[in-house]
């Protein structure tokens, strides 16, 4: 498959950038599941996006400051290995929810799937403020109407409370953040 933004000739992905441990990370994921380094870069950086956007931070160069989210969406083939990559990158954030769960005998979940915006926000109010969106099939979140409501990831981009008023319900996400791999 052709995309119209395909350069003839692809720049090598500088994995020499990466800080040293998730660079470490990335290349044995290259070697492993022999995928394009971009696409495993990005399946990292989003899990370690996701691992601290709770806990930390960044402040940019203008005094701005905001979560460490971190928003990656992939273009590639079918088979160049995007859901063996995430598997592999956000093993621990499943193997949490699992132990979590029986820990505390309920839903603990920080990996959201497909969902739609208010899904995400009840989802965000009801189990954390801090998620990633996985998706392994674009093409679903294009079609669904979370990409309608952009206004939701930029107020979870900049750390921006969000409220829902309903009927019979008020939901309320303080200080949230999401990191988003599609």
């Amino acid at each position: 498959m052709s995309y119209p933004f395909q350069h003839s000739t692809r720049i090598p992905f500088p994995t020499d950038a990466l800080p040293p441990k998730i660079r470490n990370a990335v290349e044995e994921g290259i070697r492993v599941m022999q995928a394009p380094p971009a696409l495993i870069a990005s399946s990292a950086l989003a899990a370690a996006s996701h691992a601290v956007q709770s806990k930390f931070e960044v402040e940019r160069l203008n005094g701005l400051k905001g979560p460490c989210s971190a928003y990656f969406i992939i273009i590639a083939e079918s088979g160049e290995r995007k859901s063996t990559a995430d598997a592999m990158y956000f093993r621990a954030a499943r193997e949490f929810e699992e132990t979590a769960s029986k820990k505390y005998k309920c839903i603990v979940s920080v990996l959201v799937g497909d969902s739609t915006p208010a899904g995400t926000i009840a989802h965000m109010d009801h189990y954390s403020p801090s998620v990633c969106l996985c998706e392994d099939e674009a093409g679903r979140i294009f079609s669904s109407n979370l990409v309608n409501d952009l206004g939701l990831l930029n107020k979870t981009w900049g750390g921006n409370s969000i409220t829902v008023d309903r009927k019979y319900e008020r939901l309320v996400v303080l200080s949230p953040r999401c990191s988003l791999i599609w």
